[in-house]
């Protein structure tokens, strides 16, 4: 399993062997969940340098993108244009600050993908990782922005963090929209990346693809955090 290895800190020098790291961890993740809450077992694909226009070959890209695929009224496999998950890679070292510059520019750069992805829309959220080195983050992506205090810090990604305290004491991953700071427009980029093996990453991950926000009756994270408007709720 990838994320359990121990690499050598000059592993993580060079992109290419970052995004392998976690090209391998997103493949064990979809292995381990490959049964839907509703409905038929999930087929899942992943794929490198992902457009998020597929007219727009020229325009941002993904280095890995989970999608779902399902079949047609014929029996034919497709992806369902709804993506599932994007991954961003950026070579280390990690920055020591949580808040900095890099992580600010991955979070946006995943975002901006987000924004022109014709399968992300309201009521398609699509989670996202990014990687700077050794170290990884969380969030989901949400059309609807909540409060907006600063317009310099409106972003629609919202963070995923482990709440040890949840669970009885187990630990669960939480969504930070929840959080007062988040409704006064701050993207809490200053909350701490997690190393990549640390034993809480699988289950933030097999949390996000095992979720289904349509399925379980759950509100889009936008409208439990306040946003105005209605949101429509899709599985993935």
């Amino acid at each position: 399993m990838a994320l359990a290895r121990n690499y050598a800190i000059s592993f993580f020098d060079r992109e290419w062997r970052v995004s392998g790291l976690w090209n391998e961890a997103l493949h064990d993740a979809t292995t381990r969940n490959v049964a839907a809450a509703v409905g038929p077992p999930i087929i899942w694909q992943i794929s490198s340098e992902a457009f998020a226009d597929q007219d727009q070959t020229q325009a941002n890209r993904a280095d890995l993108l989970i999608s779902k695929l399902g079949t047609n009224p014929a029996g034919f496999w497709g992806v369902v244009n709804n993506p599932v998950l994007c991954f961003e890679a950026k070579k280390g070292p990690a920055p020591a600050n949580a808040n900095s510059t890099q992580w600010r520019d991955v979070r946006k750069q995943i975002e901006t993908w987000c924004d022109q992805s014709s399968g992300v829309d309201q009521g398609n959220p699509c989670w996202a990782v990014g990687a700077i080195g050794n170290f990884v983050k969380f969030w989901i992506y949400t059309t609807s922005i909540v409060g907006v205090a600063n317009q310099n810090q409106k972003s629609r990604m919202v963070p995923v963090t482990w709440d040890a305290t949840a669970n009885g004491g187990a630990g669960a991953p939480r969504l930070m929209w929840t959080a007062p700071d988040w409704r006064t427009a701050n993207n809490m980029d200053q909350y701490a990346a997690l190393n990549y093996n640390d034993p809480v990453v699988p289950h933030i991950l097999d949390w996000m693809l095992r979720h289904k926000w349509a399925e379980g009756g759950i509100p889009h994270p936008s409208v439990a955090a306040g946003a105005a408007g209605h949101v429509h709720q899709q599985a993935f």
